[in-house]
């Protein structure tokens, strides 16, 4: 079979035939066509017959992935590449390689291999030869800790304790707009003029400027 032969009107319309009567899902991975580029694999073949003149049941769909592993092709184990990082906000999520669940779920891509793949941070660190989930779950887990010792009030306002004279308070000063207030024993000795879109934004902002206590030589030099 030729690479003219897929490109054939009439295969064309056995493969959507296929996906319609098999499922628009791999039948190994069972992931399916929002997740993976899906192809119609063919379990043997006859010499001189076309793609499109096989039985339906002498096809199966699968994944780019499994159908390249189907055909002998290896997936890498080594110098894949994390393409981005999302965190599900719980554990709902799958790795790709060993099938555990996970709440962070790392991308990751490889020059020589179609299929991308989602795994966790064990996972991800093997493939791609390097710490980077690692130290990126530790950055998040730190940040999570951060956000933990912020104080949100019912009035909308947030606040952070930096010590015992030095506070932080986010507030709402119009609809989608926070700036943030720096008081120094109970007094207010400072009033951003940055404005943020929410109080999450404003954390985020200034995470960085609190963890390295950027600070205190400008509002807690006890010298002054």
């Amino acid at each position: 079979m030729g690479t003219k032969d897929y490109k054939n009107t009439a295969w064309l319309d056995f493969r959507e035939k296929a996906f319609e009567e098999l499922g628009y899902f791999c039948q190994r991975c069972h992931r399916s066509d929002d997740d993976v580029v899906l192809q119609v694999h063919h379990k043997f073949y006859i010499a001189g017959r076309k793609p499109w003149e096989y039985n339906l049941s002498d096809c199966e769909v699968l994944c780019r992935g499994c159908h390249a592993r189907e055909h002998g092709h290896v997936r890498p184990d080594y110098n894949w590449n994390l393409s981005h990082s999302n965190d599900l906000g719980s554990t709902i999520g799958t790795c790709e390689l060993c099938g555990s669940t996970l709440r962070f779920e790392f991308h990751v891509f490889h020059n020589d291999w179609s299929e991308p793949m989602v795994l966790g941070t064990v996972c991800c660190d093997n493939l791609t030869g390097t710490q980077e989930a690692t130290e990126f779950r530790k950055k998040e887990k730190a940040f999570l800790r951060y956000l933990d010792k912020w104080c949100d009030c019912e009035n909308g306002e947030s606040l952070f304790q930096a010590n015992k004279r030095l506070t932080f308070r986010i507030i709402k000063v119009g609809t989608g707009v926070f700036k943030v207030d720096v008081y120094k024993l109970g007094k207010n000795v400072h009033t951003g003029k940055k404005s943020f879109s929410s109080l999450l934004e404003a954390k985020s902002q200034l995470h960085s400027y609190i963890k390295n206590k950027e600070y205190k030589e400008r509002f807690d030099d006890k010298s002054k």
